[in-house]
């Protein structure tokens, strides 16, 4: 391909980065030398291109989906960087907009989890969490427009990761990427713990060792202690409905412990860790089940 159908074909089919490497790949793999003016020239088409399409995008960005500004950085996570780096082509009014477009969809992962992770606990607790924009930002994608992706990200960071710690927003997050752990551990009572800790104890091959076990007790004991603090809360505003800083503080008061400082390393491992632990349990109640079982037997002989 001569560097002028490599013009052309950026133009009129908006090659997407990717295309455009291909492209080139393709170009050098052919045996034609160019002269140093010629490769010169062809560079400062593709910069003139380049700098058309992104004053187009700062033109459209509010109307057009937010997939049209997303392609054209190769790596996301390098989109920020890469935009502060453009400043000179760019509409200084667009800049903020066109970074918090890259920046949500850089982040879109863990926002969606924060967001959904709040939601359960909007119900597991009672609370009055604003579920209009939890669910507005866990609807952004491709297709949303750019202004609606930017004002939503802003509402959000404003309500929700502004005035939230780090370590708050991992746990909120974890209420969704480790779901399942959070409902295993609202099903277990303190003597299934306590059980579940004996038994990694006692034998001698295990699925999960020890100190494992210790931390997820240790995140039941959180848990559990955090729900009571929220719920006295609860209590005392006569049940009416808890807010987003009343579950905070709720888990944040027992947080302060010195045993709960590395909750965040233990809900990792418990998480990992949890089909294993479900497995242990099961056995366990299995092992109860047949118990039981026996001894009716015995009773229902030692009765006829």
């Amino acid at each position: 391909m001569s560097h002028s159908h490599l013009i052309r074909y950026i133009l009129y089919f908006e090659a997407s980065p990717d295309q455009i490497q291909v492209e080139i790949g393709n170009m050098t793999a052919e045996p034609v030398k160019f002269k140093c003016v010629e490769i010169l020239e062809m560079t400062v088409q593709i910069l003139n291109l380049f700098h058309k399409k992104l004053q187009d995008i700062c033109a459209s960005r509010q109307k057009n989906s937010i997939e049209n500004i997303i392609r054209i950085f190769p790596d996301i996570q390098q989109a920020e960087n890469d935009l502060n780096q453009l400043q000179s082509l760019l509409d200084p009014l667009a800049l903020p907009q066109l970074l918090s477009i890259v920046s949500f969809w850089k982040n879109s992962s863990r926002i969606h989890h924060i967001c959904k992770g709040l939601s359960f606990l909007n119900k597991a607790v009672s609370a009055n969490i604003d579920s209009t924009l939890l669910d507005s930002v866990c609807a952004i994608n491709e297709k949303t427009s750019g202004d609606e992706c930017a004002l939503t990200y802003e509402k959000y960071r404003d309500k929700i990761e502004k005035p939230l710690s780090d370590d708050m927003l991992t746990l909120f997050s974890y209420y969704s990427s480790g779901s399942d752990l959070f409902e295993f551990l609202g099903s277990l009572s303190n003597d299934d713990v306590y059980n579940l800790q004996e038994a990694v104890n006692d034998w001698e091959e295990t699925l999960v060792s020890t100190k494992i076990v210790f931390e997820f007790a240790t995140v039941k004991n959180f848990v559990d202690r955090a729900y009571d603090t929220i719920k006295v809360k609860h209590q005392e505003l006569k049940n009416t409905p808890l807010q987003l800083n009343d579950i905070v503080t709720g888990f944040a008061t027992i947080w302060k412990n010195e045993q709960f400082k590395d909750l965040r390393t233990y809900l990792e491992s418990s998480s990992l860790a949890l089909s294993s632990i479900k497995r242990i349990h099961l056995e366990l109640v299995d092992k109860e089940q047949s118990k039981r079982r026996r001894i009716a037997d015995i009773l229902q002989k030692s009765i006829v």
